[in-house]
């Protein structure tokens, strides 16, 4: 076990976290919890962050989803689990995830599936749809659009 820290070490930590990279509230939640911190003082730190505007949900949940749609090319299914997880509220994952435009993002998995589809051997369509399917999937991709991409392509 990691010595404990003091409300004053933990919250110098926290804002030179905060101030490298974007974080978001449960972030700093699960790093606290590895020092055996108390929930008052966890609390504490974590309301001064936001306060302060070292740390924002709401504009953690629009870089995330940026980042994983424009870098990683996921698709919304994977982009909000990965914000759950993180412990961000429904209501930041929708506004984030409807940032997504319609256009790019159908054109986004169209792309994806078209490359995927040229590394693939040549095989029966069957199979080949069936890989290009669950590569999507994978991805976070909603089943109806992958449908719909496989089928034009």
């Amino acid at each position: 076990m990691k010595n404990k820290l003091t409300y004053r070490q933990a919250l110098s930590k926290a804002k030179y976290i905060c101030s490298g990279q974007e974080k978001c509230s449960g972030d700093i939640r699960n790093y606290f919890n590895k020092y055996s911190m108390s929930e008052d003082n966890m609390e504490k730190v974590i309301s001064i962050l936001i306060k302060e505007n070292y740390i924002d949900d709401k504009r953690y949940a629009e870089f995330y989803t940026e980042d994983k749609f424009r870098l990683n090319r996921w698709g919304r299914i994977k982009i909000r689990h990965g914000l759950r997880q993180k412990g961000i509220s429904e209501e930041y994952i929708a506004k984030a995830l409807n940032n997504i435009e319609e256009p790019e993002y159908f054109n986004s998995l169209k792309n994806l599936l078209i490359e995927k589809q040229r590394s693939l051997p040549k095989g029966s369509p069957q199979k080949t749809k069936g890989k290009l399917f669950r590569f999507a999937q994978g991805r976070g991709f909603e089943t109806e659009l992958i449908y719909k991409i496989i089928d034009s392509i």
